[in-house]
């Protein structure tokens, strides 16, 4: 298992994911959480920035006081670091730069941040320190919604990894690119690094861990079979320890269809202002109305509006809006007979799916073929 880096303390993504939640809310209590995080932290470039984002008053005797405790401190280190270039040896040199970038992170001054972590990694030859160095910068990006430099950051990382990273930082990447799938609303693929990291999560300078089995479960509600679902999520034993936190998001593989809407409704209040879940919500929440729907409808060839609607506790008229809905968008294969109140499925013909895919196999021997052919006679 590798040493944790000081750099997996900032950038704080809570304090992100607070300032997130006030941009919707305006909640005395987020303002209050803000507050206490500027003045632990003494983060005097970010409250400036806060007070234009949201319109506050800036408190002149708060940032005067930050002010003189920062320029203060810097110029220690700015000191630290001069002396480590004049006397002392290349890796005293990059723990002053490490030291100076903790500083401009812990404050949240990004350009500097960027600046001294871009310095700090010219200045690292450990690979497993570069790597470090380019998961701060990748957290940066999150806490700044910098997902543009994010991009190039992942591409570094993965390049890395792939030149002799760590069982543990493999895994940990997994969690960040995992991440980055769900903020371009790549739900299945971000499920799958999921998944593969639930028993080997350590990526806590991003979430806790009964935070990222949260986030797992509802992807994989999503992205698995039901059989998959029951296997691998429902009996594991990480999703079993976490308890209440987790239930209502199994009651779809457990047929209760009332209480998965009441899950719908949990997930979107708790991801409505997330960093990485936030900007694809609506889709999200959809796409998981449809998978409990297509669950529900399978086993029958006809069933009446009003027994559907019982089964999740909604209205007739929510039932049959929704069912329009997702039929005209294919999203499910029925058809609703207005007169008599009843839903109609088309289960896909499988002796026709079947010939498609014979079909599809003999294009592709035939193409093999010519290309033989065009080689032997060439």
């Amino acid at each position: 298992m590798s040493e944790s880096s000081p750099l997996d303390q900032y950038p704080t993504i809570k304090v992100a994911q607070v300032r997130e939640r006030y941009k919707l809310s305006r909640d005395p209590e987020d303002e209050n959480q803000l507050m206490e995080a500027i003045k632990a932290n003494k983060m005097l470039p970010f409250y400036r920035h806060l007070c234009q984002l949201f319109g506050w008053q800036i408190d002149q005797e708060l940032a005067t006081r930050l002010e003189a405790e920062n320029t203060e401190e810097l110029n220690k280190l700015q000191q630290n670091l001069a002396d480590a270039r004049e006397a002392q040896g290349e890796e005293d040199v990059r723990l002053a730069i490490q030291n100076l970038a903790l500083f401009y992170l812990r404050i949240g001054d990004y350009n500097e941040s960027k600046k001294q972590l871009a310095e700090l990694y010219s200045h690292t030859v450990a690979l497993g320190q570069k790597i470090d160095v380019v998961f701060c910068q990748m957290r940066l990006s999150y806490f700044n919604n910098d997902y543009l430099a994010f991009k190039d950051l992942l591409d570094q990382a993965q390049t890395l990894i792939k030149e002799g990273g760590d069982w543990e930082r493999k895994n940990r990447l997994k969690v960040y690119e995992g991440l980055n799938l769900c903020s371009k609303r790549n739900f299945l693929a971000a499920s799958n690094l999921f998944i593969s990291t639930l028993s080997t999560f350590t990526a806590t300078e991003l979430m806790e861990y009964e935070d990222f089995v949260y986030r797992t479960v509802v992807l994989a509600v999503l992205s698995l079979s039901r059989a998959d679902f029951g296997s691998k999520i429902d009996r594991a034993m990480e999703v079993r320890a976490a308890g209440n936190s987790v239930n209502h998001l199994l009651s779809l593989y457990h047929l209760d269809y009332s209480g998965y809407f009441d899950a719908l409704s949990e997930v979107e209040q708790r991801f409505k202002s997330d960093l990485w879940f936030s900007r694809h919500l609506s889709y999200l929440i959809k796409e998981l109305r449809v998978k409990a729907y297509n669950q529900f409808l399978e086993p029958y060839e006809a069933l009446q509006i009003s027994a559907m609607a019982q089964a999740f506790k909604v209205s007739d008229d929510f039932i049959e809006r929704e069912m329009r809905r997702f039929i005209f968008n294919r999203k499910l294969n029925a058809k609703i007979d207005k007169v008599s109140g009843t839903i109609h499925t088309n289960p896909p013909d499988s002796r026709a799916a079947k010939m498609r895919e014979a079909l599809k196999g003999g294009e592709v021997l035939i193409t093999r073929l010519q290309k033989l052919g065009r080689i032997l006679s060439a």
